[in-house]
């Protein structure tokens, strides 16, 4: 099994991820979360779970 790794350093709404893939950037707004390079949006719902929904072209 690969080992792989995921850091994020977040700056006020914007969170910088960094994997494997490379940098990726996210925006968060309270509980509402937008990631550009996946072209999704999330939601944070109470506990440990939350709604991703995509928009596909």
């Amino acid at each position: 099994m690969p080992f792989d790794f995921r850091l994020t350093k977040r700056l006020g709404p914007l969170h910088l991820h960094l994997s494997r893939r490379g940098i990726s950037p996210s925006l968060h707004v309270g509980p509402v979360g937008y990631s550009p390079r996946g072209r999704r949006w999330s939601v944070r719902l109470p506990g440990p779970f939350r709604y991703v929904f995509s928009r596909r072209r």
